[in-house]
């Protein structure tokens, strides 16, 4: 299958890998087959038969596998790679920066890639608040550093977490549509009371009933998209009035932006599209165009109480000089990108939705959206039916990835041009009319 190429590319190392898609083998191919198989005897592969690409090289929007199909990649690495894969500003900082000082721990030693890049990164949000930059080695120790901030701040121990964050809360969460609170004297045990995390009188209710009054709460954390409830992103009048419920009640108010960060809603933030003012932003993926780098940024008067820094081993030299390419190629050219294709990726969904009865709850912004499939009679979600569809994007070469029950999500790079984002559309249109 002939695709589409990609548009003129700046450097002749970019030019080996070909249109997209090219499928020529079955999908998983006889290599691909044979990789996974021996993952599975030795525990080092995801067994999912809706992930069935083994993938040998990459640029921009174009993977080509072990067995030489090349796929247009509408998962930007599970949102990890904004840019696309090995952009080339990313591959020239990380080469550049390698030549002369690949690591050093930034819990002993200072480096000055380092701080410029907190910097650097501070700056981009100078409208909003004046933010400082903890860099980390992963979105796990961004939780504990926010955690440890906030209880150091008001001298509570409470922390609630709506949504689906990277390192569960002890004490309060709500995931999906429902509210998981689980408190420490109480053995570790869970209940659940199903309500929309969108309602601020069922959270209070909530809490109410286990008895953990506002005044024990150190910081409430929210997803501005809800990636466990597959790409919902929070209505901007939530958001502004869960903001300032916080600062009424002395509680810290926090935005996990680790799906929705670094340019894929065509902000920086997601938070950014309403007037919520967060005092913790969390941002992992897509920071360093796919490097191991996680940050969390307070706000000027939490300075003082962030925890000494530890554990910071991917916050090395190359991650943040790859990380400042990011901020580079986000600035000066993509944010306006990204709102510009995301009303065409929009559009083109729901037209298909229309179309096709199987597709249902198309939702999202920039280039960051997600679906349902639905039995064509229940209309209910139907998982059976997303994972055929799934089946038959990846063999006319689309790569889309699960999100939720019977979900998938559309996050295309922002490198993809509007040929590619055609194609890849309508190619998930023929996959869908398979399983109609």
């Amino acid at each position: 299958m002939l695709g589409v190429k990609p548009d003129k590319l700046p450097d002749e190392r970019h030019a080996w890998i070909g249109p997209a898609p090219w499928v020529e083998t079955e999908i998983p191919g006889p290599l691909a087959s044979a990789m996974i198989a021996q993952g599975r005897q030795f525990g080092t592969v995801i067994d999912r038969p809706t992930l069935p690409v083994v993938a040998k090289r990459a640029i921009g929007s174009v993977l080509e596998d072990v067995d030489g199909n090349r796929f247009l990649d509408f998962s930007a690495g599970i949102t990890v790679g904004p840019l696309g894969h090995s952009h080339i500003k990313v591959v020239k900082a990380i080469e550049d920066q390698s030549r002369t000082l690949m690591h050093v721990g930034v819990d002993s030693i200072y480096n000055s890639r380092v701080t410029e890049f907190t910097d650097r990164f501070a700056a981009v949000l100078s409208d909003v608040a004046r933010y400082h930059v903890r860099v980390s080695s992963s979105a796990e120790n961004t939780y504990s550093t926010a955690f440890a901030c906030a209880r150091r701040r008001t001298g509570r121990r409470v922390i609630v977490t709506m949504g689906n964050p990277v390192e569960p809360c002890e004490d309060v969460s709500f995931e999906n549509d429902h509210v998981a609170i689980e408190a420490e004297d109480a053995g570790g045990s869970t209940e659940e009371v199903q309500t929309p995390p969108t309602d601020l009188s069922a959270l209070m209710s909530a809490l109410d009933r286990k008895g953990i009054p506002p005044s024990d709460i150190a910081a409430i954390v929210t997803e501005p998209c809800q990636s466990s409830g597959a790409c919902r992103f929070l209505d901007s009048s939530f958001l502004e009035a869960l903001c300032s419920f916080c600062k009424a009640q002395g509680i810290l108010f926090a935005c996990d932006e680790t799906v929705s960060g670094m340019g894929r809603t065509g902000r920086w933030f997601a938070f950014q599209h309403s007037d919520a003012t967060p005092d913790i932003i969390l941002a992992t993926r897509g920071l360093a165009g796919g490097m191991p780098l996680a940050a969390v940024l307070v706000t000027d008067d939490l300075l003082p109480s962030l925890p000494p820094a530890s554990g910071s081993y991917g916050a090395n030299p190359v991650c943040c000089a790859a990380a400042m390419a990011v901020l580079d190629v986000v600035g000066t050219s993509l944010l306006a990108k990204v709102q510009r294709l995301g009303g065409q990726v929009e559009a083109r969904l729901n037209q298909i939705a229309s179309q096709r009865k199987v597709v249902s709850d198309v939702r999202g912004m920039g280039l960051l959206f997600a679906l349902d499939i639905a039995n064509r009679k229940s209309g209910r979600p139907d998982a059976k039916r997303r994972d055929m569809v799934l089946k038959s994007c990846y063999e006319r070469g689309l790569i889309l990835i699960p999100a939720g029950h019977a979900g998938m999500w559309f996050s295309p790079p922002a490198c993809i041009n509007e040929a590619q984002l055609e194609v890849g559309l309508s190619l998930f249109a023929e996959g869908v009319a398979t399983v109609t």
